[in-house]
C-alpha cells in the first residue's frame, strides 16, 4: 500500500496530465459525435423538404409558359446547401454510389434555384419599370403645378404641360396604374429559361436517393442520442 502511495507522490503531476488529456479526448469525441448527429440531421431534414418543394416546381409551368404569379410567390428552394457545407463529415461512411447521387441531386437543384431566381429577378426588374413610370408621371404633375402657379417665371423652360387641373392628373394616374394591372408591358421570359427549367427538373427527377445505403445511413446517424 505504501508502494502506491509512493508512487503517487511521485508521480501526481503526469497522473493529472494524463487525466485531463482523458477527459479532453473524451469531451472532443463527444463533440465531434454530436456535430456528426447535428449535420445529418439538416441534410436528412432538408432533403426531404427538397423533396416536397420539386413536386411543385413542374406546375409552375402550364401550356409551356411559365406561371409568373406561381414564381413571384415562391421561396427559394434553399438558403444554404447543408451538403457541400457537411458532406467531407461523411465521404468516409457513405458508399460511392450514394454520395454521387446525393451530389448530383444537390446540384440540380442547385441549377433550378438559378432558374427561379432569374425569373423572380426578371419579374423585380418589371416592377421597377412600373414604378418609375409612375414616377414621372407625377413629376410631369409637379412640374406642371408650378407652372401653373409660377406662370410668368417657368414660362422660359417652354415646357409642354398635359394636365390643366387635379382631378385630370388623378384621372391620368388613376388610368395608368389600371393599365400596369392589366399588365399592358409584357413581361418577357426567355424560352430559354423554361426549356433548362424541364431539363433539369427532369434530370433531377431520374436521380434515387430516398431508400438508398447512403440516404439511410444520414437518417440512422440522425435520430442518435448522442
Amino acid at each position: 500500500m505504501g508502494d502506491i502511495f509512493d508512487f503517487l507522490s511521485k508521480n501526481w503531476v503526469n497522473l493529472s496530465l494524463v487525466i485531463v488529456g482523458s477527459f479532453a479526448m473524451i469531451i472532443y469525441k463527444l463533440q465531434e459525435r454530436k456535430k456528426i448527429i447535428e449535420a445529418a440531421s439538416l441534410i436528412i431534414t432538408q432533403i426531404d423538404e427538397l423533396m416536397e418543394r420539386l413536386i411543385e416546381i413542374p406546375t409552375y409551368i402550364v401550356n409551356g409558359l411559365l406561371n409568373d404569379t406561381a414564381f413571384y410567390e415562391s421561396l427559394i428552394l434553399m438558403e444554404q446547401n447543408y451538403w457541400n457545407e457537411y458532406k467531407h463529415l461523411f465521404v468516409r461512411k457513405m458508399d460511392k454510389e450514394s454520395y454521387n447521387a446525393i451530389n448530383k441531386f444537390y446540384d440540380y437543384v442547385s441549377e433550378i434555384q438559378e432558374q427561379q431566381e432569374l425569373v423572380k429577378q426578371m419579374q423585380k426588374n418589371y416592377f421597377i419599370i412600373v414604378q418609375n413610370a409612375l414616377i414621372n408621371i407625377e413629376s410631369h404633375f409637379v412640374i406642371c403645378e408650378l407652372m401653373s402657379t409660377y406662370n410668368d417665371n417657368m414660362a422660359q423652360f417652354n415646357f409642354s404641360c398635359s394636365y390643366q387641373t387635379s382631378e385630370q392628373y388623378r384621372q391620368a394616374k388613376k388610368h395608368l396604374e389600371a393599365m400596369f394591372n392589366q399588365q399592358c408591358f409584357s413581361r418577357y421570359t426567355p424560352e430559354q429559361i423554361r426549356m433548362s427549367l424541364e431539363k433539369v427538373l427532369k434530370q433531377c427527377s431520374m436521380v434515387t436517393i430516398i431508400g438508398t445505403s447512403g440516404y439511410n445511413l444520414l437518417k440512422k446517424i440522425s435520430k442518435r442520442k448522442f
